[in-house]
């Protein structure tokens, strides 16, 4: 496997494993059951929560333990572990890729920092100013829907 391809996945994983570590620690409820879990006979349901694990390689899921809170999550999860990412393969840029579902020429950002050419200085990619497409959460509350971001 191609050296950027294994550090975009890792990239990917370990946002999404960081993610499901924290909402793991949140409480001990017990696993999720199909019975119980929202889901109508089709398996649809009016709640999406999408997990990113940047910097997460696919192969550590080999090594997860059957009772804990990630592997019993993938039990009832939708994933994809061939995800790829965009060029260049920044944080800032592919996580705005993703939310936005485009590519970094149309929502703007092209790395984890820009140039001011006002300034004169470079400055971090941190300002929803700065992204020239709607985001999910964005259309999302257009059609009424709640939405909400833990990021660590």
């Amino acid at each position: 496997m191609h050296i950027m391809k294994k550090l975009t996945m890792s990239m990917y994983l370990g946002v999404l494993l960081m993610l499901v570590c924290l909402l793991a620690s949140c409480g001990g409820r017990p696993a999720i059951t199909m019975e119980d879990n929202g889901l109508d006979e089709f398996g649809s349901s009016d709640r999406v929560i999408l997990i990113v694990l940047d910097g997460f390689a696919s192969r550590y899921l080999n090594y997860l333990d059957q009772d804990s809170s990630l592997y019993q999550l993938l039990q009832y999860a939708t994933y994809d572990l061939d995800g790829q990412t965009i060029y260049p393969s920044h944080t800032c840029n592919a996580h705005t890729s993703l939310m936005t579902g485009t590519y970094p020429d149309q929502h703007g950002l092209i790395g984890n920092v820009y140039y001011d050419q006002n300034e004169r200085i470079s400055q971090k990619n941190i300002s929803a100013d700065l992204i020239d497409q709607k985001t999910l959460f964005e259309i999302a509350g257009e059609h009424g829907k709640k939405t909400a971001i833990v990021s660590g």
